[in-house]
């Protein structure tokens, strides 16, 4: 029967049928590969960042930081007068322009700055941000100093800072500061903190976010152990950045953090083992990198001599102190503890940072500490540190046992603890070493009884990330920085002195033998021990985003640079990502037409051969 045969009519709605339906799988199988790719642009529309890091923040508060993630951030947040540019120079940040004398900006005698801030910026908030902002956190920070001591060198030697005008800022200095360019003072919303109680703002006020800031981007939420996430700032001064967020994954695990960023979970990281740099470089679309950005990791000692103190009394000696140096093999902690990735340290400036001049100082071979534990055994002796019956060391009759602390976050750390125990033993001493978290560390090295500070612990191993500007570093251990940055609660008059001396001196090579001379200091004394001057790891994807942006002449990080934050600005999903998709995609789409041609035929065929029967009978 004629019925049953294929008419045109029904070709023509089984072949629609069928494209239709291989069009839909085609749709589907797209939606699929989109939705499991790694995209800086997901189907919701936004461009996020994410970053492995292995270190946590400790605070959202600039009073109360100490942590790498929280300076990243925070300083990310709140906008500075000056910030540093790709060569580690001054630039205008909130400010409209750098300060000189042939600008009037600053007086013939130099005691008087009037800064111009850019106009009309705002905070995140939407609130303006005006002069009145920049003189109330000036002037916060300087009639707070005993409880704010972190901020004390950002307002050191100003006598007074006052509005003008919206845009108008006038300081007045008690004498011509050479390092004010580099200060870091995080300019605060007024309307945000002038009801937070100064002595609350200095201890456990929490700063939760979200935040309002003025920088490129702002914290918005924060899971401590977890991740820290920012959103853009709408209301930036600057160039908008293409990213919307910024998400910092904290990895407790550096191995599952390569592992993330091999898989396209994670687009940068920050902090992964030295044993995984050449994998982590091979990875298809992966830029790593080696570098030490003012950084050298130190062994610190309770140096106290306030009251109440639960640091052992030898270490308030700098007789003791200075002989342990002689029990360290700075070369063997490089090559063993940081499988190369390190060199020995020696001074607190760290070498190849700075040109003409360079501050870092080296010690003469007359002077400088060599592993020698038969000397190290002979100074002790010599300083009345002598050995019992037993073997060990005593003070006041009793074995000297010294509680000493590594972080459970590095590895680095944990294996330089061991060698440096066993090394310590072998003068006598009786060494407690014990792993703790971060939070540990620093409920005891900043512990207080009521109000006063009692610092609880004898030594620990960490990292410093230095500043820009040699004077900023030295301030954290003048005696007014106890309590706040001056870890080991070290007072030297000289090395105060000394440091006054260099803030004033505009000469920039005589500047530099005051700052040698301050080195000099801390390095016969040794509050704190250089250990090695790590190089840090850091990973990131070219293939997907490009934009990222190297400091210290091309020789640094591109994120994790604490003061500077070009990366984040000029970072952009990649061009060639984009047109590598839309390769995809034809490819996709050209098997999905074959495999929809090939449908086509084969419906066609059945049809005619099932008319053709029909046709016969």
């Amino acid at each position: 029967m004629r019925d049953n045969a294929a008419s045109p009519i029904h070709l023509r709605i089984a072949v629609t049928a069928a494209v239709v339906l291989v069009l839909a799988l085609g749709a589907g199988l797209a939606d699929s590969a989109v939705a499991e790719s790694a995209s800086p642009a997901p189907s919701g529309g936004k461009v996020t960042l994410h970053i492995g890091v292995t270190g946590d923040a400790d605070t959202l508060n600039p009073n109360l930081m100490l942590e790498t993630l929280s300076f990243e951030t925070v300083t990310m947040t709140y906008n500075l007068l000056f910030d540093l540019d790709l060569k580690g120079k001054p630039r205008a940040q909130l400010a409209a322009e750098i300060p000189t004398k042939e600008n009037g900006g600053i007086s013939a005698d130099g005691k008087t700055w009037t800064i111009k801030l850019r106009p009309d910026v705002k905070w995140s908030d939407g609130q303006p941000l005006t002069a009145e902002d920049v003189a109330w956190t000036f002037e916060f920070y300087r009639t707070n100093v005993d409880v704010l001591p972190n901020m004390s060198l950002g307002i050191a030697g100003v006598k007074k800072t006052s509005a003008l005008d919206g845009t108008t800022v006038r300081m007045r200095l008690s004498a011509p500061r050479a390092d004010l360019l580099y200060g870091y003072l995080p300019v605060l919303p007024k309307h945000v903190w002038e009801d937070v109680p100064p002595d609350l703002a200095g201890s456990t006020y929490e700063n939760k976010p979200p935040l309002a800031g003025s920088g490129p981007f702002t914290v918005t939420e924060w899971k401590s152990g977890s991740y820290l996430r920012m959103e853009r700032n709408p209301y930036y001064w600057g160039k908008q950045p293409a990213i919307d967020e910024i998400v910092y994954r904290i990895y407790t695990n550096p191995e599952t953090m390569s592992a993330d960023l091999e898989a396209g979970t994670i687009d940068a990281a920050q902090g992964f083992l030295p044993a995984q740099f050449d994998v982590v470089g091979a990875l298809p679309g992966i830029e790593a990198i080696a570098y030490n950005y003012r950084n050298w990791d130190y062994l610190c000692f309770n140096c106290y001599e306030g009251s109440p103190t639960a640091g052992h009394p030898v270490l308030r000696d700098p007789a003791f102190r200075h002989a342990l140096n002689y029990a360290v093999d700075r070369e063997k902690l490089a090559k063993v503890a940081y499988y190369g990735f390190a060199d020995p340290a020696t001074s607190i400036m760290t070498p190849d940072t700075w040109t003409d001049p360079d501050y870092h100082w080296e010690p003469g071979a007359d002077v400088a500490y060599t592993f020698d534990i038969a000397k190290a055994n002979r100074l002790l002796d010599e300083a009345g540190y002598t050995k019992g019956a037993d073997g060990l060391r005593q003070y006041e009759g009793k074995p000297i046992t010294l509680r000493f602390w590594v972080l459970s976050d590095s590895i680095q750390e944990q294996t330089t603890g061991k060698l440096i125990t066993g090394w310590l033993r072998e003068l006598g001493l009786k060494i407690k070493l014990e792993v703790i978290d971060t939070g540990a560390l620093v409920s005891r090295v900043y512990n207080y009884k009521g109000n006063t500070y009692a610092p609880d612990f004898d030594m620990f191993i960490w990292y410093w990330d230095g500043f820009s500007d040699p004077s900023y570093t030295l301030s954290t251990f003048q005696t007014s920085a106890i309590g706040g940055n001056n870890e080991p609660g070290w007072s030297n008059e000289e090395f105060d002195a000394l440091w006054v001396k260099q803030a004033r001196t505009l000469d920039l090579q005589q500047r530099a033998e005051v700052i040698w001379r301050m080195q000099e200091i801390f390095y016969d004394e040794t509050p704190h021990m250089a250990l090695v001057y790590p190089r840090y790891l850091q990973a990131y994807n070219t293939e997907d985003w490009e934009g990222w942006t190297r400091v210290q002449n091309g020789n640094g990080p591109v994120f994790w640079a604490v003061d500077n934050q070009d990366t984040y600005v000029n970072l952009r999903p990649a061009t060639a990502s984009e047109e590598a998709g839309g390769g995809t995609s034809a490819v996709m789409w050209i098997a999905v037409i074959a495999v929809a041609a090939a449908v086509i035929a084969f419906v066609v065929v059945m049809l005619l051969r099932h008319g053709g029967k029909t046709e016969e009978e």
